[in-house]
């Protein structure tokens, strides 16, 4: 039984059957032709000579055949390597295929890091156009510290008024923080100063100096203020009393305390 084809015919497969089937019934039209114009004797040796043609034409495809044998067997070695080489790379294809996947999440990461670098960048890069205004700003600590121990409260309140607002405006930098925070600590340091002071033996103006600081400050209200004046004097006064208290007869003792 013959085996039926399941592949679909072409129009080009339609078209070249088509071709070439014109060409043999050309072929057949010549042939017989040529057949009727010969006589009886040549018609009969005819299949001979065919037949004598074909063993002719297979004579010469076997010598063919045999002279290039070396080249026939190049050849299939030839297509061998090529079929070979052309499943090599097919293989290849499709491990790059499979890896292009990880190459794209790869590379977006590269992206990622790469703008990440790129912002760290332009950050030195401005940090290094305003390297003497951040120096300035890194030494405000120590020079709110050294204002306060040498007594320098104007100035101090300035450079902490200055923190502040510096802390304001760029309140999202961690070192803005860290600033802020030891400005507070030379602040608190400041205060306790000035306590000390209105708790001791000082005059008039220097009181008043030191509750115009406290005032700007603004850690306590008014009223608060007031208080807290009036307790550090006190202390002062008790310490004063007592000490003229423990001293000479009771007329210098008396004498010491209206002194005060």
């Amino acid at each position: 039984s013959l085996a039926v084809s399941e592949e679909p015919i072409t129009l080009m497969d339609m078209l070249a059957l088509q071709s070439s089937t014109v060409i043999a019934r050309e072929e057949q039209e010549r042939f017989l032709l040529s057949l009727l114009s010969l006589g009886l004797e040549r018609v009969a040796a005819e299949p001979e000579r065919l037949a004598n043609e074909c063993r002719s034409v297979q004579q010469e495809t076997e010598s063919h055949a045999v002279n290039n044998y070396s080249a026939f067997l190049q050849s299939a070695v030839c297509v061998r390597k090529v079929r070979e080489e052309l499943e090599h790379s097919g293989r290849l294809l499709h491990e790059l295929a499979a890896e292009v996947p990880s190459l794209h999440t790869a590379s977006a990461e590269v992206e990622e890091k790469a703008r990440c670098v790129e912002g760290v960048r332009k950050d030195t890069h401005t940090t290094a156009k305003m390297h003497n205004q951040v120096l300035e700003l890194l030494e405000v600590p120590q020079l709110m510290d050294t204002a306060v121990r040498n007594e320098y409260y104007e100035e101090a309140l300035e450079l902490a008024a200055f923190a502040r607002k510096m802390q304001t405006r760029f309140a999202h930098i961690p070192l803005m923080r860290s600033l802020l925070q030891s400005v507070e600590r030379s602040e608190n340091q400041m205060l306790h100063l000035l306590l000390q002071k209105l708790q001791s033996q000082i005059q008039l103006p220097v009181c008043l100096h030191v509750i115009g600081v406290l005032r700007r400050m603004g850690r306590q209200p008014d009223q608060q203020l007031r208080t807290l004046f009036l307790q550090c004097r006190d202390v002062w006064l008790q310490t004063a009393v007592d000490v003229a208290a423990g001293q000479g007869t009771v007329y210098q003792q008396l004498c010491k305390v209206t002194d005060v």
